[in-house]
């Protein structure tokens, strides 16, 4: 990694907080009518997400910088998706795996667009889902963003690789 490289990179910082809880609220508000609130902590370890249903998004400069991670409990996104479709979901099926990485990507394409007005780029990538336990690993800081809507709570957790600093 050049200087340079390193001074592309942003800061894990109370700004990505920032930046993070403007594209959740941004992204809820208009795709479900839905206000969140949110409270962020910062972790020096690894975590392993709460949530039944994530979606992950590699946060890229060239190589993989750190994780975008937004991690639903399985009753939360059944009632956040009951809003958008209008019919219930009993299961995480093909149609609530799709709404997970909808919902991330999103979430994403603000965020990078607000770091974006910072001078930080990020590569745009396709998110992945992932069902049960998931663990954020290989990481030595993580900010956590604990967000709750009258549909139930979730997190959003954003994870710096050893290498961003």
């Amino acid at each position: 990694m050049t200087a340079s490289d390193a001074a592309s990179r942003p800061k894990i910082s109370e700004q990505l907080a920032d930046d993070i809880q403007a594209a959740v609220e941004k992204t809820f508000l208009q795709m479900f009518a839905l206000e969140v609130k949110a409270s962020f902590e910062a972790v020096n370890q690894e975590v392993q997400p709460s949530g039944d249903v994530s979606g992950i998004i590699s946060l890229i400069q060239g190589e993989q910088v750190g994780s975008l991670i937004v991690t639903f409990p399985q009753a939360t996104l059944f009632n956040i998706l009951k809003v958008f479709y209008k019919r219930e979901f009993t299961e995480v099926d093909r149609v609530v795996g799709m709404a997970v990485g909808e919902i991330s990507n999103i979430i994403f394409g603000v965020f990078k667009y607000r770091v974006g007005q910072k001078g930080f780029s990020f590569n745009m990538v396709v998110p992945n889902v992932a069902v049960g336990s998931s663990r954020v690993s290989g990481t030595n800081w993580t900010l956590v963003g604990k967000f709750t809507s009258p549909q139930g709570d979730f997190t959003v957790l954003l994870s710096r690789g050893a290498d961003l600093k």
